[in-house]
Formats: structure tokens, sequence, C-alpha cells
């Protein structure tokens, strides 16, 4: 009880920091500690002053006697300091100083290393042990909305990355109107015992998966700020079929796709996808990969260093209308490769001409 009324006085005093430092630059930390025994926390800083702040608190816990130990979300999407990685054999660090010792903390949360720190009142001495996080098996579940005769809305793919804490959110574009999920790829997600997980969007929406029964969820969005009454805000998504891909690359402000292989039985093979590119109408080149859901059409070809020529052919739900993006390529096989390239051979001056994607599942 004595840490948890020293962590609510904590989160007062970031809120503090935040308003006496308006104009400095949002930087994102998803902290996990634990105070001797006691049960796991989790805190996002969203300033340097925030996380300085996180710093002190744990240095005041290490000076009343207890063992303080935090890792951060993985380090890999933030800039690690010059000369620090993450080592296999455990680091340790002694100082009189409590600057030094937060410096090193500091450092080390950023390194991707676990971070355990005591002090010894005797002589006045932070002693701080850091080692590489656990290398866990990756942990990966994909999910969809569920299939209903009925059902008019959107198709909806939220696929967990439980071991890198980071949600690929998924769906068709034709009911943003109706419907208000983000969409994209969101870090730094956690896990609690009455929901199963919970994610911050950028503007502050939280987004949470809670567990129903089963494999199925419920996908439920908490606005930051009030929104039209006629937005859903949640829907009931379940484990998807194991064939579902899930592919991301980070070009365009991040795009997200699902495929769906060999669902269409000619050769080459047709897939089926869902494209999630919010950030493609931003960038002042045209880009051939737009939200939708759509074919993925594969054809031979004889052009060098190309696999396959493509063809992307968007449909909508309410008719039948669709348009077509030719002039594309592909290298690699969504089947066998755990990397593939599109290829826009139109070659606009000055514009993206590959697009690389990482498979997720």
């Amino acid at each position: 009880m004595k840490h948890l009324a020293l962590f609510t006085a904590l989160l007062a005093t970031l809120f503090a920091l935040a308003a006496c430092h308006p104009e400095e630059q949002e930087t994102l930390r998803h902290i996990a500690y634990t105070v001797d025994d006691a049960a796991e926390q989790h805190v996002t800083t969203r300033t340097e002053a925030e996380f300085n702040a996180l710093l002190e608190q744990f240095c005041h816990y290490a000076e009343e006697g207890s063992t303080v130990t935090f890792h951060g979300a993985p380090a890999s999407r933030r800039h690690k300091p010059a000369g620090i990685q993450p080592s296999k054999d455990a680091t340790t660090y002694s100082t009189t100083s409590r600057d030094e010792i937060k410096a090193w903390m500091r450092d080390m949360e950023a390194a991707g290393m676990t971070v355990t720190v005591t002090y010894d009142s005797e002589t006045g001495t932070w002693n701080g042990t850091a080692y590489a996080n656990a290398q866990q098996p990756r942990g990966v579940a994909t999910f969809v909305n569920l299939a209903d005769p009925n059902y008019n809305g959107p198709t909806v793919f939220v696929t967990i990355d439980s071991l890198n804490r980071t949600a690929y959110v998924n769906f068709d574009n034709e009911h943003y109107s109706q419907w208000h999920i983000p969409v994209g790829i969101f870090d730094g997600i956690w896990q609690y015992d009455d929901i199963h997980l919970i994610l911050h969007t950028d503007n502050g929406d939280t987004l949470c998966l809670n567990h129903l029964m089963g494999d199925t969820m419920l996908l439920r969005l908490y606005p930051a700020a009030p929104c039209r009454t006629l937005h859903e805000h949640s829907i009931v998504v379940t484990r998807a079929p194991q064939e579902w891909q899930t592919w991301y690359s980070d070009q365009v402000g991040g795009i997200v796709l699902n495929v769906l292989p060999n669902v269409i039985e000619t050769y080459p093979e047709i897939h089926l996808g869902q494209i999630c590119a919010p950030g493609a109408y931003l960038i002042n080149c045209p880009c051939p990969i737009v939200t939708g859901s759509c074919e993925l059409q594969r054809y031979y070809t004889d052009l060098p260093d190309i696999d396959w020529e493509l063809s992307l052919r968007y449909s909508y739900i309410n008719d039948s209308s669709y348009y077509r993006v030719d002039s594309l390529g592909l290298s690699g096989d969504f089947l066998l490769d755990r990397t593939v390239t599109l290829h826009d051979l139109r070659q606009f001056p000055g514009c993206a001409s590959q697009y690389i994607f990482n498979r997720v599942n």
C-alpha cells in the first residue's frame, strides 16, 4: 500500500512536470517495474521530464531499502545511446552520485536492458545491474471480426505481437464514417487482469481488447475527446484462420497488409488482401498502395529482378464497382518468404519505386 500511494503521488508529479514543459517534444516510453515482491506496475511517460521524475521515484524507493527492477518496451524504435548495446552478460555499475545512477539507468533502458537498482545506506552507494531481456518465443495472434450474414460493417483485423508489445490494426475504409476504430501500428501494449490488452493512440485514445470467451474478444475504443453519436466504438473479433497472414512496411507512415493466400484456385494464385495505408494520401508522390480490400493478381513476367507482375483490384462491399492498380511488380512469395517487395514500375521521378513488407505472423 505504501508503494501504491507513492505511485499515485508520482502520477501527480508527472502531470505537474508536463504542465511546466508544454513545449517539450513528446517521447513516449512504456515502463514496467516492480518494487521488492509487489505486483508489476505499468506507467507511460510522454516527455523527458516525466521519465526523469520516474527515475527519481525509483531512487526514492531504493533509498527506503527496496529493490527496484524495471524495463521498457523494445528500444528498437527509439534512438540508442552511441556505443551501448544489450549484452548477454550482466552489466554492473556503482556510484555515490544520484545523478550518475539516473543517467546510467536511462542509458540501460534505452539499450533495451532490464535494470535493477539498490542503495547501500552505510556507504551511500547506488548499485545497479542491467541485463538483456530474456528471449522468449515470438507470440503472434491475429483476430478478425465475426462472420455474420446480417453484419454490415468493416472487416477488422487485429494482430498482436506479444513479445514486442505491438498491435497491428487494419480495417477497410468504406465504413470510416460509421465506425471509429484507430488503424495502423501501435507500440507499448500491456496486459492486465481484467483487460486482456490495452494501447494508447497518439491523440490520447485508448483501445482495449476484452476477453469474452474462448478465442473471442471485444475490441472497444475509448475516445479521448467526444465524437459524433453516430460512431460505433466496439466490435467483436475472434481468432483468425491460421492461413491469414499479416505483413508490415514502415514506409509511407506505415502500411499493414493482411493476406489470405490461395482463395481462388488459379495458377499463379490470386490472393485476397486488405491494406491499411492511412498515411498514403499525405505524401506528395503518387502511391500505388491505398487503403481497401483487394485481390492481389499475379502474372508471369520476363522483367529482370522481378518474380511476378502484380495488379491490385480494389473492390467495395455495397456495389460491384472496383478499380485496378497496375504497373506493379512483386519480388518474393507470400507462401514461402518472410520478406516481399512490391515494385512501382511507373517510376515517377523522386518517388518510391518499391515497398518492402516483412511478415509479422
